[in-house]
């Protein structure tokens, strides 16, 4: 009887652990689907460096504006955006007859102006000569001495006292100032004192050797004149050269058409008609960065210049000038000078700086580093929990503090020692899941 119960009781217990051993094993299979596969590293000591990165495209250096003299009509033109032309290849042609009708029109131009210039330099003499030589004054009339002498007390002993001739007549008791006029000539008085004007000084006349103020102004004259000559002279020799050349205008150096500006039957005003880069002054990288930013172009920090398409570096590259963006206060635009051949018109240029290089203790991978919508930054560490189930690994979310990064690497404070950290994860983590390290 007692063995039946002991038997029983058995039975019971390896039944209960049976249970027990089955809700584990689907517990443990039911588990195994929530946990994330994730990739662990161990923070470690790095150098970090704070690089600058921008990008522009290659240009010509310089740009040629080629034209001719204004009021020329465009018979035909040779070439179009984009085309390559060598150093005297025809670029376009002007009409001759309209060529030829102008040159005779700045002929007669010119002529008329050397006339003027002819007339104004003979009255420039004239002007010269009789300021040397001035006329001698003519001796006031009714006047018995010189006009530099006067009348002494001696001489006039002996003689009838003049008549008051400033007394009223008996026509009409009015001073007759007719001799008034001539006394007053008779010792050599201006006639506006005699006049009640208020001058009582003559304005000084021109003496000889000094110019009168027509002479001054015919100067003028001619100065303008000969400037206008000088114009039509150069205008000239242009024309001159063009139609020796048959109309024909052609490139002065070698390079790329960057613009055509004018079309068959247009005037060639002010201007040019085509634009051509200048292939043998090389080329030119332009692009902009922050003005923080442009301070260490100026400070001969190295840089390098990369061509996007062959990932090769680009050697003998020279900082050529920094200017302030037109269009923003907050930009600069940085113009580089690059080799003859160094890259192709158009090319895709990737500029590198290195600003400041720094070692830290505690840097991670920047894949594992992760920012929150509060601009906080945060990792993943591996954790251990203890469940009825035994110990397991747990992902746990450590906020972290970035002191620098670059493209690899981000140093950070708030690590714990020995801690990993995961880099890599098979699906989005959350505090707490449970992992399992690959």
């Amino acid at each position: 009887m007692q063995g039946a119960h002991t038997k029983k009781y058995l039975i019971a217990v390896v039944g209960f652990f049976a249970v027990i051993l089955m809700l584990t094993v689907l517990s443990r299979s039911l588990a195994s689907f929530a946990v994330v596969e994730v990739k662990t590293a161990t923070p470690s000591r790095q150098t970090i460096s704070e690089r600058l990165h921008a990008t522009g495209t290659a240009q010509q250096r310089q740009e040629i504006a080629i034209g001719t003299e204004s009021e020329q009509i465009i018979e035909s033109i040779y070439v179009d955006t984009g085309d390559y032309v060598a150093a005297q290849e025809p670029l376009f042609k002007v009409r001759l007859d309209e060529l030829a009708q102008k040159i005779t029109q700045l002929e007669e131009d010119r002529h008329l102006v050397q006339l003027r210039i002819g007339l104004l330099s003979k009255q420039i003499e004239e002007a010269k000569a009789a300021a040397l030589n001035p006329p001698s004054p003519p001796n006031p009339p009714n006047s018995p001495n010189p006009p530099d002498t006067i009348p002494s007390e001696d001489s006039n002993r002996g003689q009838d006292p003049p008549p008051d001739q400033s007394a009223p007549t008996e026509e009409g008791d009015e001073p007759n100032l007719q001799a008034m006029q001539a006394g007053a000539a008779a010792v050599n008085l201006p006639n506006n004192a005699m006049n009640g004007g208020s001058n009582n000084v003559q304005s000084p006349q021109p003496g000889p050797g000094v110019p009168t103020a027509d002479t001054d102004e015919l100067g003028f004259q001619l100065s303008s004149a000969t400037i206008e000559r000088n114009r039509l002279d150069r205008t000239l020799a242009g024309l001159y050269a063009l139609r020796e050349a048959g109309g024909i205008v052609r490139a002065p150096a070698s390079g790329t058409i960057s613009e055509v500006l004018a079309r068959v039957g247009d005037m060639t005003m002010q201007g040019a008609v085509v634009r051509i880069t200048d292939g043998s002054a090389g080329m030119k990288l332009v692009f902009s960065v922050s003005s923080e930013a442009a301070v260490h172009f100026g400070s001969n920090v190295a840089f390098a210049v990369i061509n996007g398409a062959t990932k090769e570096t680009i050697e003998g590259v020279e900082l050529a000038s920094i200017a302030q963006n037109p269009l923003s206060p907050t930009l600069m635009d940085i113009t580089l000078h690059l080799p003859e051949k160094s890259a192709a018109l158009g090319a895709t240029l990737e500029v590198s700086m290195t600003i400041s290089s720094e070692t830290y203790d505690t840097c991670i991978p920047l894949s594992a580093l992760h920012q929150s919508s509060g601009a906080q930054y945060y990792v993943f560490v591996l954790d251990e929990e203890r469940t009825v189930l035994g110990t397991e690994l747990v992902a746990r979310m450590v906020h972290v503090n970035v002191a620098a990064t670059d493209n690899r690497w981000a140093a950070v404070d708030g690590l714990g020692g020995g801690q990993k950290v995961i880099v890599e994860s098979a699906k989005m983590l959350a505090d707490t899941d449970r992992v399992l390290v690959n």
